[in-house]
């Protein structure tokens, strides 16, 4: 076996000497940037969680309830409440409004329309959790199953060009709010009667609102109380 002597050894370093600390300083150099980068992914990553633990989660439900007609006593009155809960964090500064539309759906023949007076309460609480908005109407869902029952029966007598007629009722929700962050938040909300609700974009949201202020200022929009089963046949053509 060949041996190499130290001094041999010594000689070899120090001529290579410059090749040694080029890749010394090279690998420090890289691992710097490897900790810099991984610093950078979990500062990321924990300010993603911080925000995300910031945000609320906001279930909608839409249902009926029955309560006694006050004015006529044994008699029960049907009416339908879209309920907003927060299941997340604690929201601040809560605004709602919200606009109803009627679609009308008879197959062939369809048609759409803004409607005031159907809901005639909104609650919002100050909490910021849990319950956070409620909107009800005033025994309005007897009166939107008689209208929907009695174009049923005029659909039944006229000649059967269309489907069943479907009257959809749209409860458009918009919020804006702050998270603990402080950050301002605007959020839209499709919730269909009966059905619960779903996240739309902020420009559909937006667009939904443009119309109906614009209905409102050419008086477009229908008073639900004035809604009857004919004017429902006549836009729908049975």
């Amino acid at each position: 076996m060949k041996y190499i002597s130290n001094e041999k050894i010594k000689k070899i370093l120090k001529s290579n000497k410059i090749y040694f600390e080029t890749i010394a300083a090279a690998s420090l150099s890289l691992m710097s940037i490897f900790l810099a980068y991984t610093q950078y992914q979990q500062s990321n990553l924990q300010t993603k969680i911080t925000e995300v633990q910031a945000l609320p989660q906001f279930i909608i439900k839409s249902t009926t309830r029955e309560r006694e007609d006050f004015d006529r006593i044994g008699k029960v009155i049907e009416e339908s409440e879209i309920f907003i809960e927060n299941k997340g964090a604690i929201v601040y500064d809560l605004k709602a409004e919200y606009v109803v539309r009627f679609f009308l759906n008879a197959g062939k023949s369809k048609d759409s329309f803004f409607v005031k007076d159907y809901f005639n309460a909104a609650y919002s609480t100050q909490e910021g959790n849990n319950l956070i908005l409620s909107i009800t109407g005033w025994a309005h869902y007897n009166s939107y199953k008689k209208v929907l029952y009695k174009v049923w029966e005029i659909w039944q007598k006229a000649p059967k060009d269309n489907e069943m007629p479907k009257i959809d009722v749209h409860c458009i929700v918009n919020l804006k709010y702050k998270d603990v962050l402080g950050r301002q938040h605007t959020k839209f909300y499709d919730v269909l009667q009966l059905y619960g609700g779903s996240e739309i974009t902020i420009e559909e949201g937006c667009k939904i609102f443009k119309e109906y202020s614009e209905n409102e200022k050419e008086h477009t929009i229908v008073d639900f109380e004035s809604i009857t089963d004919d004017y429902i046949s006549q836009r729908l053509k049975i």
